[in-house]
């Protein structure tokens, strides 16, 4: 500490910084929006290609289009799984906000444009 001032002061504030991501790692939180990264193109080709149904067999959750049932999340549902866009085109802030609430916004943000 007296080589470089401020270090207990910085591993202090480590520590508590740590307690608090344990903290909020027990929550339980549902999920709607997962984003996955892949080491190579292949393998990221290979689960699209293994993974990806049609919108018609995901919302009627029609697990006989996936061949392995150990593709289904927790046995028995089938998931929507599609290409990311790049991140840099992502409204991060967007992502668990409800369709209605995101149209509702984008129609005032019209109105007053036009306006």
């Amino acid at each position: 500490a007296k080589i470089v001032p401020g270090i207990p002061e910085l591993f202090g504030q480590v520590v508590v910084l740590t307690s608090k991501v344990k903290g909020l790692a027990q929550w339980s939180r549902p999920a709607n929006n997962i984003f996955i990264t892949f080491e190579t193109e292949s393998t990221q080709q290979r689960v699209l290609r293994h993974l990806s149904v049609g919108m018609i067999h995901v919302m009627g959750n029609n697990t006989s289009k996936i061949s392995n049932p150990n593709h289904l999340f927790r046995g028995e549902k089938v998931l929507n799984v599609r290409e990311a866009n790049e991140p840099s085109t992502i409204r991060w802030t967007d992502l668990n906000q409800k369709r209605r609430n995101i149209w509702y916004t984008k129609l005032q943000t019209t109105i007053v444009s036009v306006g």
